[in-house]
């Protein structure tokens, strides 16, 4: 007997692994494509944290030339004050290079963070940080 073609059953047997495959894949691929989109990588994440919680420090710091937002500082206008106290502040990742907060020789991040003050520390969060 001449056989031609493949039968129902290992038609469906192709398929079936083709698509157990493309579920496992998929998802995979998309998250991938999704951290390159964004544009920072977990270690630039963390040191641009770890900056974030040093000017955090200077800012109660009553040493430090940035101490409270003080007037005439480079931070005063990004503050936000309550009872004379800082309790939130807006820095670019450019500042944060131009005070020796961070250093991204090779990676030249932009962008703005948040610093607030929290009963456990400083909070920081990322706004629009995108790295070559």
């Amino acid at each position: 007997m001449n056989k031609r073609g493949f039968t129902l059953v290992e038609l469906l047997a192709v398929i079936s692994i083709l698509a157990l495959l493309l579920v496992i894949t998929v998802p995979a691929v998309m998250n991938s494509r999704n951290n390159a989109i964004k544009g920072i990588s977990k270690e630039e994440e963390n040191s641009i944290k770890e900056a974030g919680k040093l000017v955090g420090i200077d800012l109660d710091d009553y040493t430090s030339e940035i101490y409270n937002c003080k007037e005439g500082s480079w931070i005063e206008s990004n503050c936000t004050l309550a009872d004379g106290n800082w309790i939130e502040a807006k820095i670019t990742i450019d500042e944060l290079k131009k005070y020796n907060y961070f250093d991204d020789t090779q990676n030249h991040c932009s962008g703005v963070i948040t610093v607030t003050k929290v009963e456990s520390g400083y909070k920081v969060t990322l706004n629009n940080i995108k790295c070559n």
